[in-house]
């Protein structure tokens, strides 16, 4: 990673790319989250479902 000086229109170099990253890695990772929870809700109905009369 090369260093970068603050300029005038940037006085924080690399702020932006912080932000950016951290909001992708927010992203992914409640993407992940939902993945789960989602195929944690398959597994629960799963048994459910063969065990209702009348067999759905």
């Amino acid at each position: 990673m090369t260093a970068t000086l603050p300029t005038a229109t940037d006085p924080q170099p690399g702020a932006a790319t912080t932000a950016t990253t951290g909001a992708a890695a927010t992203a992914a990772a409640a993407t992940t989250t939902a993945a789960a929870t989602t195929a944690t809700a398959a597994t629960r109905l799963i048994p459910q479902q063969r065990t209702r009369p009348g067999g759905l």
